[in-house]
């Protein structure tokens, strides 16, 4: 669970603070 989530955040952050945003709303 860890290691997905910490991948999901890297992909995320690769993206920018659009695809961030996206994710947390």
């Amino acid at each position: 669970s860890s290691f997905s989530q910490a991948s999901g955040i890297a992909f995320l952050v690769s993206l920018g603070d659009s695809g961030l945003h996206s994710t947390l709303l």
